[in-house]
């Protein structure tokens, strides 16, 4: 049964950032702070955003939304002072987020590398991989048992912070075999189970080690989840066989192993102009939808900010020039919570997707383009 559908809300953590490009992947932790701690203003302000954002996403149809990150939930005895109060701040601010997705009726899924490292991790934690494996568990469990309204974590275990990140927190991959993928599922599982909550595991990667092509090789797949099912395991693909490119051929996986998927689509199409010229992918993501009818498909999750390298700054849902991106946010919701199809006639205006298009742009997108032309 598809009933997830997420949105990434990484836009509110943007606003303000000034460099000339910007790494989309991640939030931009760095540039959230003041010194020691949160800057009061950016901790304000983000709040006040992630309630337009939670509003109008809620209003488009979604019901979960994923936040970054693990690592600034969790607090470990050998963190120092100052490390531990600048993550209890982040902590408030989590607690606050997560309130005002309750309140628009929204799930939160937290999002997280395998893994994530510091100086003092690095000190303190030893590189065994069985070790490592139990220090993910230890902050599974302690986001769980700290906030117990969110309801999973989503995995990224094949790609890595860029060289420009910034941050109290750098992630490192630590897994590069099928082996050792099975073996984290099977560590973590356990506390999903005991929390009742779900484990999100992305098979995107960019080709490192033996399980780098675990995106798009059956065989790759299969060492790392055949016979692992739970309903507490889901498994997260891209919707091509490569990274967000059009006319890609469906990945073939979503038709292999009983584990439920979840389908990834970019709203903010990174190789595409980042959301700064029109891009529709209805009619894309229709056909994409009609070859999987009748697999095991629990949802979408839709990439409406994050992805990719870029100076463009356009944030869905929150300023005036994201109209390519919020058009694409709707119309995939549309097409798998509603079942339409991008030309459909329905009740109500606009009456159907395509119309819906031309009336976003004339009610929304062209004179507010037309006013930050350039």
């Amino acid at each position: 049964m598809m009933d997830l559908f997420i949105i990434d809300g990484i836009g509110p953590f943007f606003r303000g950032c000034d460099q000339d490009v910007i790494n989309w992947s991640k939030a931009p932790f760095a540039h959230l702070e003041n010194g020691e701690g949160l800057d009061p203003e950016r901790y304000r302000q983000i709040q006040d955003d992630f309630k337009t954002f939670c509003r109008k996403a809620s209003e488009t149809g979604y019901n979960a939304v994923t936040l970054d990150d693990l690592a600034h939930c969790c607090i470990f005895p050998f963190y120092s002072d100052t490390l531990r109060n600048k993550i209890s701040e982040y902590r408030a601010l989590y607690r606050a987020l997560f309130d005002t997705a309750a309140e628009f009726g929204m799930k939160v899924f937290i999002t997280t590398d395998l893994l994530f490292f510091n100086e003092e991790i690095d000190r303190c934690v030893s590189y065994q991989a069985s070790a490592l494996r139990r220090f993910a568990a230890h902050a599974c469990r302690q986001l769980f048992e700290r906030f117990p309204d969110v309801a999973g974590i989503v995995f990224r275990a094949g790609e890595v912070d860029g060289v420009d990140v910034e941050g109290d927190f750098r992630s490192r991959i630590m897994i590069r075999s099928p082996s050792q993928a099975r073996k984290m599922i099977a560590a973590l599982l356990p506390v999903f189970r005991a929390f009742n909550t779900l484990m999100i595991f992305r098979t995107w990667s960019v080709g490192v080690g033996r399980v780098g092509d675990m995106s798009w090789n059956p065989e790759t797949y299969d060492k790392v989840f055949k016979g692992i099912e739970s309903d507490h395991l889901i498994v997260s693909m891209k919707y091509g066989q490569s990274d967000f490119f059009r006319y890609l051929p469906l990945n073939r996986l979503f038709f292999r192993g009983r584990q439920r998927k979840l389908i990834e689509f970019q709203a903010r199409r990174e190789y595409e102009g980042f959301g700064e010229y029109p891009s529709f992918v209805g009619w894309d993501y229709e056909k994409i939808r009609d070859e999987l009818v009748g697999q095991n498909i629990a949802g979408i999750s839709v990439w409406c900010q994050t992805g990719g390298w870029s100076g463009f700054k356009r944030l869905t849902w929150l300023d005036d020039n994201a109209v390519w991106s919020e058009i694409n946010a709707v119309v995939t919701l549309r097409l798998f919570r509603d079942k339409m199809t991008a030309d459909q006639k329905g009740a109500g205006p606009p009456n159907s997707l395509l119309r819906g298009l031309c009336w976003y742009w004339r009610e929304k997108g062209a004179g507010r383009l037309n006013r930050h032309k350039g």
